[in-house]
């Protein structure tokens, strides 16, 4: 009986040692599979147009809208702010400095805002026309990096059907 409680707590002993070492392991390699944003990320794109019909596709003759303002935040509230590029009219976010902590997926919340009057955010484009550039989504998207979202305003006294 003795000699039972014996090997059962050598046993024990030994599977406790083992824990021990697999959390270790655990430990150290762990922090290596946490995605974080990294400086490498492609910087993601942000394109606003003016969608003369309402129907929240770009087409062709729709130019490119850039007095708005863009901002990108991470899982805990920070942020960047996207940077006009005028030879473009696009505005580039590097979302390196983002997600210090780490996360595990590089997705962020990208925010359209600061429209000046009379312009406001069209529908987000919902058809499968061969012709369109671009289907618009709304004034808050998610992204990755390296991804290009896309956001149609309009002018609500400047509308244009289609078809006149």
């Amino acid at each position: 009986m003795f000699g039972t409680r014996v090997a059962l707590r050598s046993s024990i002993r030994i599977v406790a040692i083992i824990a021990a070492l697999l959390i270790a392991a655990s430990i150290a390699v762990l922090p290596q599979l946490v995605s974080r944003a990294d400086p490498a990320d492609d910087p993601m794109t942000a394109i606003a147009f003016v969608d003369l019909n309402a129907d929240g596709e770009w087409q062709p003759g729709e130019s490119r809208y850039t007095d708005l303002q863009v901002s990108v935040y991470d899982s805990e509230g920070n942020s960047v702010d996207g940077v006009l590029d005028t030879a473009t009219n696009s505005f580039g976010i590097d979302t390196s400095s983002l997600d210090a902590g780490g996360l595990l997926v590089d997705q962020y919340r990208v925010e359209f805002h600061s429209l000046t009057a009379p312009f406001v955010f069209s529908a987000q484009g919902q058809s499968i026309d061969p012709a369109a550039i671009a289907q618009s989504g709304s004034s808050v998207q998610f992204a990755s990096p390296g991804d290009t979202v896309y956001v149609a305003v309009h002018d609500p006294t400047a509308f244009c059907q289609d078809n006149p």
